[in-house]
């Protein structure tokens, strides 16, 4: 059986759950839930850690997928700056744009709903 502790008060609630003892969620009414680490910081869900190599898998994990993915896109935007000789405007879109696209190097614009404004600008010039 798995065990957890919730503590629920007047404006949020503490959640614990046995299989992953290092964290704990913090949700407060009216705001996103928080992930409490043990010897580190309250960080939102989602959130990245502050540091390159994690101090548990958790934080590994993140930083092996969200900032290698970051540097990934980093380089291929610059081998394309270099092979095509040319500084191209860059807009960074999807899901976790809003997350990769600080840590990049290259110049870049987030836009969340390109592809819904694209689609709206298509549908008023044929209408």
């Amino acid at each position: 059986m798995k065990k957890a502790i919730s503590i629920y008060g007047e404006r949020g609630a503490l959640h614990w759950h046995q299989e992953n003892p290092n964290y704990a969620a913090f949700s407060k009414i009216g705001m996103p839930n928080q992930i409490i680490t043990r010897g580190g910081s309250i960080q939102r869900e989602g959130s990245l850690s502050n540091t390159i190599i994690g101090k548990n898998t958790y934080e590994a994990i993140q930083s092996g997928l969200i900032l290698g993915h970051a540097s990934m896109i980093d380089s291929m935007l610059e081998k394309i700056i270099l092979e095509t000789g040319t500084n191209p405007k860059i807009v960074i879109t999807g899901g976790l744009g809003e997350v990769i696209q600080p840590l990049l190097n290259v110049e870049t614009e987030y836009s969340k709903d390109l592809t819904l404004n694209g689609l709206e600008e298509i549908y008023f010039l044929n209408n």
